[in-house]
């Protein structure tokens, strides 16, 4: 009986060394996910404004008039300073 109940321990402790090597790595990419939608979270002002802009302004006009419009609004939130992707 003693040596069951030791092999038992011993595959408890292999699956539990297992699974903490398993959530060390998740760690690892955790960590990185958060560094990324923190940058994400500094150019989401910008984005937002830029795509609810074009939504909201611009579709009714030509391509070409778009893209010069959205160009001098990405130079306007250059200029203040505004992050954006």
């Amino acid at each position: 009986k003693l040596a069951t109940e030791v092999q038992t321990v011993a595959k408890r402790l292999e699956r539990a060394e297992k699974l903490i090597t398993g959530l060390a790595g998740e760690k690892i990419r955790w960590q990185q996910q958060v560094e990324a939608l923190a940058i994400s979270m500094i150019n989401v002002v910008g984005d937002v404004l830029i795509s609810s802009a074009v939504v909201a302004f611009l579709g009714v006009f030509t391509g070409h008039y778009r893209d010069s419009i959205v160009e001098r609004w990405v130079q306007a939130l250059a200029d203040r300073k505004v992050p954006r992707s």
